[in-house]
C-alpha cells in the first residue's frame, strides 16, 4: 500500500483494523445501506454498480448481482423505477480515498485540497502543499472563504 501525502499508510493506523472489521460485519448482513449509483473515476469514465454507504465501496459482487464490481447501463436500468433515468442516480467518486483529514484528524473519505487557498494566495497556492480534506472540513473552509470575500466586497469566484 502506498503512503499518502504525509507518509501515513492507512493499514498502519490503529483504526484501519476497525474499518476492515466494519466492512466484514457489513458484508455479513448484506450491506443494509447500499444503493444503485453512478461510479465516476478521475478520468471521467462512469460505471454503474451498487455502493455501500457504510463500507464506502462497490458491493455489486457481494450482493450476487454480477461477478464484477460494475454492471452495464442496460442492467442498471432494470433496477430503476419506470420513469427514472441513469442520470438520476447518485454520483460516487471512489477516488475519495479513506485517509486522515489534515484539518480534523478523522479517518474519512478525503479529497485533495490546496492548503493555501487559491483565491487568496494565487500562484503561491499552486506551489504550496496539497492535503487530504474530508467533505465537512472542505465545506467549512469554503464557507469561511465565502464570508471573507463578502467582507472584502469581492464577488464569488466565477460570478459575473
Amino acid at each position: 500500500m502506498t503512503p499518502d501525502l504525509f507518509g501515513t499508510v492507512l493499514s498502519e493506523l490503529p483504526i484501519s483494523k476497525e474499518l476492515r472489521e466494519r466492512q466484514d460485519r457489513c458484508a455479513l448482513v448484506r450491506h443494509p445501506d447500499h444503493f444503485l449509483a453512478r461510479i465516476r473515476f478521475g478520468n471521467g469514465v462512469e460505471h454503474y454498480g451498487f455502493w455501500c454507504r457504510l463500507c464506502y465501496r462497490s458491493v455489486t459482487v457481494d450482493l450476487g448481482i454480477n461477478k464484477g464490481p460494475y454492471i452495464t447501463a442496460e442492467v442498471a436500468q432494470q433496477y430503476l423505477a419506470p420513469d427514472a433515468t441513469l442520470a438520476d442516480l447518485p454520483l460516487v467518486q471512489p477516488n475519495l480515498r479513506l485517509r486522515v483529514c489534515f484539518y480534523c484528524g478523522q479517518v474519512a473519505p478525503c479529497e485533495d485540497d490546496h492548503a493555501l487557498e487559491r483565491a487568496i494566495h494565487f500562484e503561491l497556492a499552486e506551489q504550496g502543499p496539497i492535503v487530504p480534506a474530508c467533505r465537512v472540513c472542505h465545506d467549512k473552509k469554503t464557507d469561511n472563504l465565502r464570508r471573507f470575500r463578502e467582507r472584502l466586497g469581492r464577488p464569488e469566484r466565477g460570478a459575473a
